[in-house]
């Protein structure tokens, strides 16, 4: 019997003990409060429990292999659980010059390593552009599911860092993408689904980009003999 089940069996249980009892001793009416107090207890308890066992934080990847050489080949999907704490625990400004950082916790999907890839895709958070049409993203190399705790790095393009400056709100998501499919594959956001893939974390920061002039010396013209 599931936990559900027990609570429910509880309830009803201590509807039919409230009922004798506001029955039996008409004249004790804190009784009859005291029930309906732990009735309607239950009833939030047990609707908690099964709002999280049906619509819990969970990351659905589609994993289909290239062209079947045989006709038994098939696809499938696989359900990940949310690790506690989330799948990004660090994001920021990575530690070198013009990259971007996330470190991970991807514990769950280590079983599908053999079918699965990491990719970091960032954008200026422009709330006046549709964040999954917009096509004006950089993406990161493809990063295998290899540790527990991978840290992932990608650069940033002198163009983004230009459209960044001087100070910009900057978002970066965490993507997994199914083999056989590559980030060639990904020119906006809505492409991810697309391809059988989940965007599994957004993380927005403001990113302060400094703007440095090089001084060119020109050569002094020689004397003409």
């Amino acid at each position: 019997m599931s936990f559900s089940d027990s609570l429910g069996i509880a309830s009803l249980i201590l509807g039919l003990v409230g009922t004798g009892v506001s029955i039996a001793f008409p004249n004790k009416r804190w009784i009859g409060w005291l029930f309906i107090v732990a009735a309607v207890v239950l009833a939030g308890w047990w609707g908690t429990i099964e709002y999280r066992g049906r619509f819990g934080h969970k990351i659905t990847a589609s994993t289909s292999p290239p062209a079947p050489l045989n006709p038994s080949a098939h696809s499938g999907t696989v359900t990940f659980t949310e690790p506690p704490g989330g799948w990004v625990t660090t994001w920021g400004v990575g530690p070198t010059p013009g990259t971007l950082q996330e470190i991970v916790n991807v514990t769950p999907l280590l079983p599908y390593s053999a079918h699965l890839h990491l990719l970091l895709i960032c954008r200026i958070d422009d709330k006046t552009i549709d964040s999954m049409e917009d096509t004006s993203i950089e993406k990161s190399a493809m990063f295998s599911v290899s540790d527990e705790h991978p840290v992932l790095e990608m650069a940033m393009s002198q163009n983004f860092m230009s459209q960044a400056f001087p100070y910009k709100n900057v978002a970066m998501y965490l993507v997994l993408v199914p083999n056989p499919h590559t980030s060639e594959q990904i020119s906006k956001l809505s492409d991810v689904k697309r391809i059988g893939g989940e965007i599994m974390n957004t993380s927005v920061f403001t990113l302060h980009v400094e703007k440095k002039v090089t001084k060119v010396r020109k050569p002094l013209p020689r004397n003409s003999v």
